[in-house]
This record gives structure tokens, sequence and C-alpha cells, in this order.
């Protein structure tokens, strides 16, 4: 250090011309600043050993001289101290930065060195195995390709490019490591080994070839012989190039091996087998032009004499084999040409045999008829009886004689029709009659009697409510009951067997004077309900205009059913309980202001005001605009309303079905409906807000506001004018329904199929309408047995559909929700044939006509069934996991022939109608 301070010190003095005096302070100041630039300075020379340098050590090292020049010309003592300790400081922080990495720059420079020696001893011991090699070409590629490598080793000069380097380096040293050059040098040497072994199997394989007996045989063995010396001669070829050499060896290789496996007397067994085969065939072609010379002069038999002639133009002669290739190619052809003769589909053998079995079958379909007609003739006259007769002529129309036939094609479709027709004729089971029409008898007597003798007893009370009441009832119950003369299908006995066994059962559990008292206590719950509704409506009217009186009382009205109205007795015990809740209701009614329309527009700014609230405390900016956009459109629809104008949305009637009718009504909402249902959709956002599931919001984010408040509108205004609810669901499940039956249709079936419209968010806003949906119909009630069967109407899309899906006695899934009607459906629109129009009876479907979209759907009756007053309104839906058999099919009939028509898919054809019976199958 003290060497370092008379440095200093004798620099100073040259600098400033010996005038400045350096204190004490600046000489502690120099001394540290210069200890660390000699730390600095080892480092660049440790780094310059490896020739390396570093940019950051040596812009130290510059910045250094600059500043210790600097502060040497200051000649104020104070300043000069203070520069100085700058000086010292700052170097101090450089000697720092740079410890910290200098051992990995040290490390990675060693690194650098120590590849690019390996990589250099490693290129020289290639060039060694190179300089040995015997070819000149190869040698000639392979030094290129190390002159290469030695081109690609770059060394860095900077510490900031030594990493890269390195990595450079390894990676090439990688490549030397795969053998490239070693793999060459082994093939040159395997090469000579390889020629010798090629020239000894071919030796041997001359041998062989003299030994092959008789000379027909020896050409095709000399020949093959020939070949393996031409393909040797070109794989003695001098060597061009690392490609050639690589491929020569693998030929010469690939050659010994096929030589050495080639069994030359093996070529000779071909062409023995090639001479039986041809004559085996030839003789059996002279046999079936035996055999078709027996069967009759028919237009199909021509077919088969081609056949015969096509097949013999086809063996190829002996003489023409010129090799043993074609010789193996010749053998196989010929083989194919006997398997495709005999034993295919459309050969001469089975042209022959069908043409045998298509008449057997007719004449067994012609045998089975006359016994089984015999039977059914035997039976007692009844519709089942007819229904048989026909079926047994129907058959017996499907079958074919095998005359006038004109090609085999028709032989063979007429061998396999003739076959399952005459086994379903032998199968017809009309000896199971009895078996299931006895016990409906039997059945249908117990009931009768048990019907008559309950029907007495009723005409011994007297005349009054309580006796009309009872005999509806039993009338109802007598209806439902089939005699068996207008029975029209044997496989219907079992289950009207137990059908007739409930109605007995129900019958016998009436209890007249039980129903009796029902009636008489009806009557005087409902006088009673009358009574003190009257009263407290004349307490709540006071002041009311009288539009707002009658609101109230058209409230409870639907309650106040007349005795006379009632379908059976039974039905005035539940009657009652109802009659009871609403009397409770009357008495807790209020009313708070003086008109109809506004008693409802003032709940329904209620609502608004408490609504706002919820969305005032909505966590994210995006769900409050949501939720806000949507209730600034209904607060914009209840103002429409204030002024007289019709909202947005209602302008437009609304079609729903009568209730107790086969038609629709047309209805257009009054302003007191209008706001009711715009007050309902304005609770329904508010309900979504706060379902705890979610599931409201996510229909928010999903439709957004606009179209939510317009999909809540529409949905209850028809609820309004139709009085339905959605009780039991919550409002965003009702509007999954909702959106099912009208707007997404389409796309939410598509994506239940797993069919995607290539857009994730719409991807995903389909797949949650169709979990919604899910969800709310297994929340909903079955639709009622008493009100079934439902009605569907759809064109078949494939030929599959027509033959296997809607076939009798097939089982199927819906796959997608399933829209049926509860009185028929149109079919005004579809195109193509045939049409399916499906009756259904199933315990899964869903009476969704309160929440469709489109509410006139499936509320006209169909033709051809008579209408149910208990059926529901419109449109019933079915989950996609639902199961159908199809327990009976109607085909159109052929006016030409009387029998069932075939039926032919046409996506453009028109006017084929089928009908099936479908009953769902209960566990999939």
């Amino acid at each position: 250090m003290g060497k370092d301070k008379f440095t200093v010190a004798s620099f100073v003095k040259v600098m400033t011309g010996g005038k400045v005096e350096l204190d004490e302070s600046s000489k502690v100041a120099r001394s540290n600043a210069a200890a660390d630039l000699q730390v600095i300075d080892g480092m660049i020379a440790k780094l310059a050993s490896l020739g390396v340098s570093s940019t950051q050590l040596a812009e130290a090292r510059q910045w250094y001289s600059i500043q210790f020049s600097a502060a040497s010309t200051i000649t104020k003592k104070a300043d000069q101290a203070k520069a100085f300790n700058t000086l010292a400081k700052a170097m101090e922080l450089h000697v720092k930065a740079a410890k910290g990495p200098f051992p990995s720059w040290l490390a990675l420079a060693q690194e650098q060195q120590r590849l690019k020696k390996a990589i250099d001893q490693t290129l020289n011991e290639k060039q060694g195995l190179v300089d040995k090699l015997p070819f000149a070409a190869v040698k000639t590629g392979l030094t290129n390709r190390i002159k290469g490598w030695r081109g690609n080793i770059v060394l860095a000069t900077d510490v900031a490019g030594v990493p890269r380097a390195v990595a450079e380096l390894k990676r090439l040293q990688v490549e030397l490591g795969e053998g490239d050059i070693d793999r060459y040098f082994a093939l040159a040497a395997q090469l000579d080994s390889l020629k010798s072994r090629l020239a000894s199997e071919i030796s041997a394989a001359e041998g062989k070839v003299d030994a092959v007996k008789p000379p027909e045989l020896a050409k095709f063995v000399a020949k093959r012989l020939a070949e393996f010396k031409s393909r040797q001669a070109a794989l003695n070829a001098p060597i061009t190039d690392l490609f050639d050499l690589v491929n020569k060896c693998q030929g010469i290789g690939d050659l010994c091996d096929e030589v050495a496996q080639t069994d030359f007397a093996e070529i000779g067994n071909m062409v023995t087998r090639y001479t039986t085969v041809e004559k085996e065939l030839r003789t059996q072609l002279q046999v079936d032009a035996a055999k078709l010379s027996k069967l009759p002069n028919l237009p199909f038999a021509k077919e088969i004499r081609q056949k015969i002639v096509d097949c013999l133009n086809k063996i190829q002669p002996q003489s023409q084999i010129t090799g043993p290739s074609e010789l193996a190619t010749a053998l196989k052809g010929i083989e194919k040409l006997v398997a495709d003769y005999k034993d295919a589909p459309g050969s001469v053998d089975a042209s022959i045999r069908e043409a045998n079995e298509c008449q057997e079958w007719f004449d067994k379909m012609q045998a089975a008829y006359v016994a089984k007609r015999k039977e059914a003739e035997a039976l007692p006259k009844s519709l089942v009886r007819d229904q048989i007769l026909g079926s047994l002529s129907s058959l017996l129309k499907q079958a074919k004689p095998l005359a006038g036939m004109q090609s085999m094609a028709e032989v063979t479709a007429a061998a396999s029709t003739n076959q399952l027709f005459a086994k379903q004729m032998d199968g017809f089971d009309i000896g199971g009659y009895d078996s299931v029409a006895k016990p409906y008898q039997a059945a249908l007597s117990r009931f009768l009697g048990a019907h008559a003798q309950k029907a007495r007893e009723v005409e011994k009370l007297p005349d009054g409510p309580t006796k009309d009441a009872l005999r509806k009832s039993l009338k109802l119950l007598e209806n439902d009951a089939v005699p068996v003369d207008q029975v029209t299908q044997v496989n219907f006995f079992p289950d009207l067997t137990t059908k007739v066994t409930e109605l007995e059962e129900r019958v016998r559990s009436i209890d007249v004077a039980k129903a009796a008292r029902d009636v008489a206590s009806y009557d005087q719950e409902l006088a009673a309900l009358k009574d003190k509704m009257d009263k407290k409506l004349a307490e709540l009217g006071k002041g009311l205009s009288p539009d707002a009186q009658q609101l109230l009382r058209d409230e409870f009205a639907d309650t106040l059913t007349p005795l006379t109205q009632l379908s059976s007795a039974q039905d005035a015990v539940s009657k009652i309980k109802q009659i009871r809740e609403k009397a409770a209701e009357i008495e807790r009614r209020k009313v708070e202001i003086d008109t109809e329309l506004g008693l409802r527009l003032k709940k329904a700014d209620d609502r608004v005001a408490s609504t706002q609230k919820q969305i005032d405390k909505l966590p994210t900016p995006e769900l409050k605009k949501a939720a806000q956009t949507a209730l600034d459109d209904l607060k914009k629809r209840l103002n429409q309303v204030k002024i007289g104008s019709v909202p947005k949305g209602m302008a437009e009637p609304v079609l729903v079905g009568d209730p107790g009718k086969s038609g629709v009504l047309s209805l257009s909402p009054k302003p007191s409906e209008q706001t009711r249902a715009i007050d309902m959709a304005i609770n329904a956002l508010g309900s979504a807000l706060a379902d705890k599931s979610g599931t409201g919001v996510k229909m928010l984010e999903f439709l957004g506001g606009e179209e939510l408040a317009n999909g809540f509108c529409s949905m209850y205004a028809t609820m309004t004018l139709s009085g339905s609810s959605h009780a039991g669901i919550s409002p965003a499940e009702a509007l999954a329904v909702n959106r099912y039956t009208g707007k997404d249709y389409k796309a939410m079936n598509l994506n239940r199929r797993g069919i995607s419209v290539e857009n994730k968010t719409e991807d995903a806003r389909l797949t949650f309408l169709n979990k919604t949906c899910d969800e709310a119909l297994a929340k909903m009630p079955p639709y009622p047995a008493v009100a079934r069967p439902t009605f569907r109407i759809e064109t078949a899309w494939s030929q599959e559909v027509v033959d296997k899906r809607y076939g009798r006695g097939r089982q199927f899934v819906c796959g997608v929700l399933w829209s049926t009607g509860a009185r028929g459906v149109a079919a005004i629109g579809l195109t193509g044939s045939p049409i399916f129009t499906h009756v259904i009876y199933g315990n899964k479907g869903r009476d969704v006509a309160a929440l469709s979209a489109n509410s006139h759907e499936g509320a006209t009756q169909i033709e051809g069934h008579d209408f149910n007053p208990r059926a529901g309104r419109g449109e019933v839906l079915f989950p996609a996991d639902t199961s159908f058999v199809v327990k009976d099919r109607v085909d159109p009939v052929d006016s030409t022939t009387n029998a069932p028509k075939v039926l032919i898919y046409d996506p453009k054809g028109f006017g084929d109608r089928v009908t099936t019976t479908l009953k769902e199958v209960s566990n999939g």
C-alpha cells in the first residue's frame, strides 16, 4: 500500500506541476481507489489469459482514469477530498458488482477453452479414420464435412457472448458424438464381407437350379437366378458417394437374405398347383353348364350363362406365363377366380342355389298361408279376427314366385324376402289368441258385474247433486272399458286385462254413502265461502271503481266451481281443501289503492325500487351493467303502460290453448295484464340476482340485460293470459325452457349432439341452457296419465330411420329434448318422405305450455284422434334420455296391391304418412 501511495503522490505532483499538496483524507481515499483498481486489473488479466475480455471491467478501469485525473486537478482541498472519496466509494461498488459474476465468467471461459480442445481432438481422430477409407468419393465427402465442423468452432471474446458460444460448442460436440463418420467407416469395412457372402449364396443357388427337373419347370427357376445375378452386378458397381455406400450395403444384405430364403423347389410346386387348379375350374364350369340346362328357360338364366363364359375367358393359359413372378401372380389370380366363382355372392353356384331356394320358400309360404287362414277363420267374429285375416293376406302378397323374374338381382332379393315372410307366416301365433283374449273377457265380465251392482246402489239415492256426481263417475269408468269385439290387435289384450282389473277395483272402492256426505259437505263449504267472499269483497271494494272490484272477484272466481262442473264425486274432496285455503286468503286480503291498473302499477313501481337496491349491491361493474340494462328495459315498458301505449313485445295477440276444448284462443293483454306480466318479470329479475345457486346470474351474463328482459316479459305475458305459472322451478330455469321452445331450439339441439358452433362463448351459453333446461324438467311433475297420449310429427332423415329406428318392436333413445303436443301438432312446412306421426305414452313428459315461446303449439286437436278434455293446453317436453319402444306402426297401403308400401326415404318427397304408437321404457 505504501508503494501505491508513493505512485499516487508522484502522479499528482506531475499533474499539478508540484503545486498541490495532498491532505491525509485525500491520501486514504486515493489509496483505497488504487487498491480496488488493482483488483479489477487482476480480473482483466485472468480473463485475458483465456482469450476473453469484459466490457464491464474495461469501462470501470477507464472511468477510474478519467475521475482520478479530474480529482487531481482540483486545488481546493475540501473539494478535492470530496472528489477522491466519491472515487473510492464508486470503485468499491465496481469491485462488488464484478466479484459476483466473475467466478461464472471465469468458469465459462475455461469451459470454452476445454470444449475447443476436445472438439479439435475428436475432429483429428475422425480425419484419421477418413484417411483410411478406400473410396475416393466417400473420403472427399467426409473430409469436407470435417472442414465444415471446424468452421463451426467459434469462440466468444467477450464474457457476454461466452454462454452462447459454450452452448454451440456443446451442441457441436454432441453432433460429433453421434458416430456418423464411425458408421460410414464400419460400413466400408463391412462391404467386402457382404460381397463375399453374396457370391457364396449365388453359387449355392446355381447348384439348386441344376437339380430342378423336368425341363418345363427349370425355365422358371433359371429366370429367377438370372434376376439375382443381374442385381448382383448392379450392386458391385463403384461407390459414388456416402448415400451410395449406405444403399449398396443395405441392398447387398437384402439380396443375400432373399437368395438364401428362395425355395427353388417351391417354384416347381407352384407350376403343379396352377395346373391342378386350372383343370378343376374348367371341370366345374362344364358341370355348372349342365346344371343350368336343367333350370326353366327364364330371363334371369341368361346372366348365369354369361358368368360361365366370362370366367372361362379369364383363365390364363400356362403357355403365356414366362417367369416365377408372373407364375406367382397368375396362381393368385386363378385362385381368386375360383373363389369368386364358387363362393362369392352372385356366383353361378350361389345363383342356382338362390333360384331353387326362392321357389322353395314361395311354396312353403303358400302352404303355411292355407293352414293359418283355416285356423283364423275358426275364431269368433271380431276386429281382431279381421285384422289377423288381413295380416295373413298382406304377408302372402309379399312372396314372389320364380316365374317372370327378369334378373338375378330380383331372384336374390326374392329369395331373402320369401324366406323372411315364410318364417313370419309359419310363426304367426293364431293359437295364442285364446290365451290372452279369454283372461280379458273374464276380467271385463267381473268389471261389468261390479259396475252394474254399484249403479244399482246409486239409483237408490234421491235425485240431486250427489246422485248426478256418482252417475258421472260410473259413466267415466264404463267408457274406459273396451268391448272384446272392438279390440284391434291381439297384443293389446294383456294391457287391457290389467287396465280393466284396475277399473274393477276403482268401481268397488266407490263408497256411495261417503260420496253423498262429501258432496253435501262441498255444497256447505262452497256456500260458506261465497258468503264470506261477498262480505270481504264488499268491505274491500268500498271506494273502488267497478273495474277494480271485478278484478278482486276474478282473482277468487276459479275456486268457486259449481258442483255440476265437477268431473266426479271424488273431486269434491280435493276441492274442499282449495276452498278452505282460498277463504283464509280472503281474510288476509287488503286493498291499498282505488283502481285496478293503479294497484298493479304501484306494486310494479315498488318492485322496481327494491330491485334497484339489489343491483346497487352487485359485486362487479359488468354484472351491474347487465342487470341495470334489464331493469331499465322493464321500467321503459311500465312507462308505456302509464301513458296508454302498448309495451314492446305485447302488441300481437297471444295464442293459448282453450281449456277443456280442442281449439286455441287469440288473446290480447289488457293494460292491467301487461302491467302484471312486467311486474312478474321485474320480480323474476330480482329472484335471479338473489339465486344462491348462481343460475340466475349466469343466465343474465349469457343473455345480456335486454335479451333477459324480453324473454321474461314474453313468458309472463303468456302465463298471465293463460292463468298459469312456473311453480316449483326458478325464473331462470323457466326461461331456459322458454329459450329451447323458441330462439335457441336448433342451436341447443346441435350442442346436445356435440356439434360445436366454433365459438367458445356461444358453446358455453348453449351448454348452460341445456343443463338448466334439464334441471328444470327434473323438478316438474310428470304429465298425468289421464291426459295422455301426446303427439309428435317429424319427417325421416335417413333410410335407417325408416327401417330401424322406428321399426315395430324397436327401442330407441330420444337423444335430444323431444317436443310433443298435448292435443296434436301440425305438419305445416314439413318436407320429405315418409312423415311419421308418433302417438306417445310416457311418464317422463313435462307440461311446458305455460313456458313455451310458441304457446299455440300442440294446442289444436290432431285429426283421427278423439279430444281428451283432460289433456294439457299445448307443448309437452320429454328429456333427452327418454327411451321408447315402438309398440305399433301403421304404414300406408299400396293402392294397386293392397299391401303395405315399401317405404323409401326421399328428402324431397311428399305424401307417405306413417303412424307409430310409442311407449316409454322404464329405467332406460
